[in-house]
């Protein structure tokens, strides 16, 4: 299975994401920006191939899935 080359901070977002919070909480959460928020998540959009949180949700799912949880 091919996974792009997502960061590890990208991976923390993610699981913010998933998790349910908004760019604000998700910048509180990391301490950083709100735009550097906006970045990493247009970033990780255009890395899986998607261009919303349901379709982030879904990629995730199918192609990582319970290995995301642990």
């Amino acid at each position: 299975m091919f996974l792009p080359t997502i960061t590890p901070r990208e991976w923390e977002l993610i699981r913010l994401i998933a998790n349910g919070l908004t760019n604000n909480e998700a910048a509180v959460q990391l301490q950083v920006s709100v735009r550097t928020i906006e970045t990493h998540r247009k970033n990780i959009y255009r890395k899986v191939g998607c261009s919303s949180v349901s379709t982030l949700l879904l990629w995730l799912n199918k192609n990582v899935g319970n290995q995301f949880n642990s």
